[in-house]
């Protein structure tokens, strides 16, 4: 016998993960959550054992089968991946690592829920679809969700259906009393929190939280989406007591340059409060334009780690729906003292660049300011002043001949921006109006006007500015940064451009800037053109904050910040605040460190606040036209899929589903390579971009799923060529059935 040697260890020895795969090695079968504790002589309350049992779940290295029976995904060649769940039941699996999702069948998900992090294996064949298959073998983490749905009850138990269709009934959890002292009525809307997930918990249910009214209540819809969300709808006490103090103090207008004789105007929408943006134009000795952009001195009110300012970081941005704003700081100062009112002095960082005849910066000014805006000015005010349509009343009157001069000077900052390789996204937006109770009583399509260009380029021209002041002077920058696209995502869009008569790369080869910029350039004025430029848009990777610069993509930049909105956004007033000590030539308040952890918080709460305000449109969109069911509007095709239509309106943008069955006495085949739907008999092609005629048929507000009619479709093509011969040749022949007896006749001899 060596002396020296070592004992294998025996799996009482062994860490608790381990002696957990160990034993579920050894076992031909799973077992259950008793029986694992007791093959590593544990037991199943033993918190040590729990804690192994969830954190291998968590890795993907065991799974939860039937019967809540545990098992190990050794060998199984199985992956972790995120689970999104379709409208109609279905759900893709994206996988790291893997170019293309997986597709998981509805009956393949077990007790998955869009939005899980789930433990994948992919099956063969790809099936009808073409798709890669995968089966869901057990759900490895279920992120903390609010829900928001309808209150049901049953006998002894309660359940909500969530509005979401991507999420299935969920049975209702009460903590303690809560079930008798705060149960909902019948169909009422409610919150409730997905639960957790446990060692024993097999089917997904959700724990009750708050009423919040019933269905067609005042604001009930827009409160729903802002409890799915975690948007914080109330201030903590401290932040409201010191923003009402800060509100109480006199301003400071000491030590900063006074801009107050500058024609300096606002321009905002109609209905706008917190104003954090004014510009004016004035001329140097030489005659050369001085472009005015003033900024709202909000660091100057918001004290650094103070109570408003942790508020604001949790927030991150303000959220904008229909008739309601959540701001990120409190009224005090979002609509007061920090908002740009007319005829009110207010302390501002002013951005002042001298141009010479070819709108290149010459000199460039960087100054805390304080300032008096002359007059508040909405964009369709400014827009009939730099028209010359302007009446005596309209404040923008006065300011007609700045207003003409910006415009032309932004018109060539544009052109610059484009010659450049900037790309020009031209989507319009609805405008939503509601009544007193939140209710729609409109929707109007907002156009894309020269006087919101004039804004536009002005922002950008002081956010590049601020970018290349702090960069030059090495301070560490929240940067906007936006990576080039991928190739192979933007090739997908093909046939969509095609189905338009354009093509995203006429040769061939991957697309580059200037195959988007025309692109963009062909399909303006078509009324799918919102479509594909948003289809664009989420084929690009995300534009984010981050303190690495790698440049912005989209508007062809070096560098890039945001620093024109810090009433509204968190990376605004972090710029504020480090411009302000380079300003001052103090060290820089915010380390690289820092600054990347508040990128990431803050984009995520971009991401959060861009969802929540889509919903909503979409809800006040399914509310309209809920009392205007049986009427008929104009729209074009803005998708095509095996099983129907969808459609985008004219005017309000509203987008709903024309099922293919309802399309006429024909059968449909799915061209998946042109993306078009084609009538056997017919002949009649619909495709992306046609336009179309079509009747709501029903609207459920509470999931804002609409369905049209199809009325008619004047340009739906008839199929030439030698496809056209081919299905008038199938069009001759027998119906199937006829086909088969005699299949079958011959079959018999």
């Amino acid at each position: 016998m060596r002396t020296g040697s070592r004992k294998p260890a025996t799996r009482a020895h062994l860490p608790p993960g381990e002696a957990i795969l160990a034993a579920l090695a050894t076992r031909a079968k799973p077992l259950s959550l008793p029986q694992l504790a007791s093959a590593v002589n544990s037991t199943q309350d033993d918190p040590l054992f729990r804690q192994a049992v969830m954190a291998l779940r968590r890795e993907g290295r065991i799974y939860v089968g039937r019967g809540q029976r545990y098992a190990s995904a050794a060998g199984l060649s199985a992956r972790l991946g995120t689970l999104r769940v379709a409208d109609r039941g279905y759900g893709f699996v994206a996988v790291e690592g893997r170019g293309e999702d997986l597709y998981i069948p509805a009956e393949d998900m077990g007790n998955a829920l869009d939005g899980d992090t789930v433990l994948v294996v992919e099956q063969n064949p790809r099936g009808s679809r073409n798709l890669r298959r995968g089966v869901v073998l057990g759900i490895a983490h279920r992120p903390e969700r609010v829900i928001v749905g309808t209150f049901h009850e049953g006998v002894g138990f309660a359940w909500i259906r969530p509005f979401s269709a991507q999420l299935p009934d969920l049975q209702l959890v009460f903590l303690g009393a809560e079930r008798d002292e705060k149960s909902p009525s019948e169909g009422e809307v409610i919150a409730a929190s997905l639960e957790p997930l446990t060692l024993e918990s097999s089917a997904p249910a959700a724990r009750f939280a708050k009423s919040l009214g019933k269905q067609g209540d005042p604001w009930v819809d827009v409160t729903g989406i802002l409890y799915s969300h975690g948007i914080r709808l109330s201030f903590p006490p401290e932040a409201v007591r010191e923003a009402q103090q800060v509100a109480e103090r006199a301003m400071d207008s000491g030590k900063r340059a006074d801009l107050r004789g500058l024609e300096t105007v606002t321009i905002d929408p109609s209905d706008a409060a917190d104003i954090d943006d004014a510009i004016s134009l004035s001329r140097d000795d030489s005659g050369r334009d001085v472009v005015g952009i003033h900024i709202a001195d909000v660091s100057h009110f918001v004290p650094e780690n103070g109570a408003t300012d942790r508020e604001a970081y949790l927030r991150g941005t303000s959220v904008y729906l229909p008739g309601k704003v959540v701001h990120m700081l409190p009224p005090q100062l979002a609509a007061g003292l920090c908002s740009l009112l007319p005829e009110q002095e207010r302390l501002a960082v002013s951005v002042l660049i001298t141009l010479d005849e070819t709108v290149l910066p010459v000199r460039v000014e960087i100054l805390e300011s304080v300032i008096r805006s002359c007059a508040k000015i909405s964009y369709e005010e400014a827009q009939d002043a730099m028209d010359g349509s302007a009446r005596a009343d309209n404040p923008a009157f006065p300011h007609a001949g700045m207003l003409k001069r910006l415009g032309a000077i932004t018109g060539e900052l544009a052109r610059k921006r484009s010659r450049h390789g900037a790309l020009d996204f031209d989507i319009p937006e609805v405008r939503v109006e509601v009544d007193t109770q939140g209710r729609a009583v409109s929707l109007r399509r907002r156009e894309r006007l020269e006087s919101h260009r004039v804004i536009e380029e002005l922002m950008l021209l002081a956010n590049s500015v601020i970018a290349d002041h702090l960069s030059q002077k090495h301070y560490p920058l929240l940067y906007r940064v936006h990576a080039g696209p991928d190739p192979e995502r933007l090739q997908e869009l093909a046939p969509l451009a095609f189905s338009l008569g354009q093509v995203i790369a006429p040769d061939g080869r991957s697309p580059s800037v200037q195959d988007l910029q025309q692109l963009l350039e062909s399909i303006r004025g078509n009324p799918v053109a919102p479509v594909l430029e948003a289809l664009i848009i989420r084929s690009l990777p995300k534009a984010v904050y981050q303190p690495d610069n790698i440049g912005h993509f989209g508007l062809a930049m070096d560098a890039y910040t945001h620093f024109t909105s810090p009433i509204r956004r968190y990376p605004d007033l972090v710029v504020h605040r480090q411009l302000k000590r380079a300003l001052n030539g103090a060290p820089p308040c915010y380390s690289h460190e820092q600054l990347a952890t508040t990128g990431d918080h803050c984009s995520a709460a971009e991401r959060t606040a861009e969802t929540a305000e889509r919903e909503a449109i979409r809800a006040k969109q399914a509310e309209f036209l809920a009392l205007h069911v049986g009427e008929e509007f104009e729209g074009a095709v803005a998708g095509v899929r095996k099983f129907g239509l969808f459609v985008v309106l004219n005017d309000s943008l509203a987008e709903g589903f024309v099922p293919v069955g309802d399309l006429s006495a024909d059968m449909y085949a799915f061209d998946p390579t042109s993306l078009t739907l084609e009538g056997r008999r017919s002949r009649m092609t619909f495709r992306f971009g046609d336009p179309v005629t079509v009747q709501v048929v029903r609207v459920d507000v509470g999931s804002r799923r609409i369905d049209f009619l199809l009325v008619d479709a004047p340009h739906s093509q008839r199929t030439r060529g030698p496809r056209a011969k081919m299905l008038r040749r199938w069009s001759k022949r027998p119906p199937r059935a006829a086909l088969g007896r005699r299949r079958n006749h011959r079959s018999r001899r």
